[in-house]
């Protein structure tokens, strides 16, 4: 890659995405290590492939996030009427029980 502000823009910018990447360690050591042979065309491109890399992980992340955050409050209705369900079973059966206690104590 040329050596001037721009092709250094792009090198660091390749660095950051690299080290981000969920590529492996070796193949990240192997790009970084061979960036000086880089054309400005290779360069480029590799940022645009990481650079989309990037912004597929954050949309997946969000959309894993939204998704827990759904399955919370989804569980939080169930445990909530599910907690619901079991004290009106406990008031029926204390309603029961009082009612069965009047009838033997008369």
């Amino acid at each position: 890659m040329a050596d001037n502000s721009v092709a250094e823009k792009i090198a660091d910018r390749l660095g950051g995405l690299i080290a981000a990447s969920l590529m492996s360690d070796d193949l990240k050591k192997e790009l970084v290590e061979g960036m000086e042979e880089f054309s400005m065309a290779d360069a480029l491109q590799l940022l645009h492939a990481l650079e989309r890399e990037r912004l597929q992980v954050e949309a997946l992340t969000f959309r894993a996030s939204q998704f827990l955050k759904e399955q919370d409050e989804l569980w939080a209705g169930i445990e909530a009427k599910e907690r619901q369900a079991a004290l009106d079973i406990a008031k029926e059966w204390v309603q029961k029980f009082a009612a069965d206690a009047g009838k033997a104590a008369a």
